[in-house]
């Protein structure tokens, strides 16, 4: 008896794909706080001060080493912004001098009532009217500067009609007389005007003033006297009068 054994075989048909792998599990969310990268502290400027030619300082700021310094204006830098803010005239009048006098004048000169002369080199300087409204008598200051040499003078201001001939300074123990005054009267003004040299003598007087609690101003003439507190107003022009000369 044979047995026949049928082998069958499938022909022509691809093979059936491989069963796709299974997704990976979705990650879970953690709550823990993650560390961050440190960071170092901002570096503190330092500062180092340089003395540059004729001993004039100068600052320098470093804020790392691998960049540059900055440095800032020197005193000269700084004068020469000063001045923009002063007359033309004023300025090119006290430019050549020696820059502490140069500032002192160019800031004084600008606060006054000034009159120029750029042909001649000259400024010519003195009190505002601002008292003039109130109709009161003072003490003011008035003068010339030129590039290389300056006349200054105390005026002596009285309203009313009566001239005084001379005045009188009183501060603390200190009693100081003038010399006779040459005033000249403006009837539109209804006031008279004189000026006294900025003597040695004088200006000791006007230091004086300068440091009492008190001081009066009396003018005298024929017809008698009459006696005016020297107010601060007044000190401040003949602090300026004063700090002028001595810078001269």
């Amino acid at each position: 008896m044979r047995a026949w054994i049928l082998v069958l075989a499938a022909c022509g048909s691809p093979a059936a794909p491989p069963p796709a792998a299974p997704a990976p599990p979705a990650p879970v969310a953690s709550n823990r706080a993650e560390a961050e990268p440190w960071t170092p502290p901002p570096r503190k400027p330092r500062e180092f001060v340089v003395r540059g030619p004729l001993g004039a300082v100068q600052s320098e700021i470093r804020v790392d080493e691998g960049l540059p310094p900055r440095r800032f204006p020197g005193p000269e830098a700084l004068s020469a912004k000063r001045s923009d803010l002063w007359h033309p005239c004023v300025r090119e009048v006290v430019e050549h001098r020696e820059r502490s006098v140069r500032d002192l004048l160019g800031d004084a000169l600008t606060a006054y009532l000034v009159t120029c002369d750029r042909a001649a080199g000259t400024v010519t300087f003195g009190s505002s009217d601002r008292r003039t409204a109130a109709k009161r008598s003072y003490l003011g200051i008035s003068g010339v500067v030129a590039k290389t040499t300056a006349r200054l003078e105390l005026a002596v201001v009285r309203h009313g009609e009566v001239l005084p001939e001379r005045i009188t300074i009183l501060a603390g123990t200190t009693r100081w007389t003038s010399i006779g005054l040459d005033p000249v009267y403006d009837p539109v003004a209804e006031r008279s005007v004189a000026t006294l040299p900025f003597t040695r003598a004088l200006a000791r007087v006007i230091r004086t003033v300068l440091d009492a609690d008190e001081a009066i101003l009396r003018f005298e003439s024929g017809a008698g006297s009459e006696d005016v507190v020297i107010t601060e107003d007044m000190k401040q022009d003949l602090r300026v009068l004063a700090e002028i000369s001595d810078a001269l």
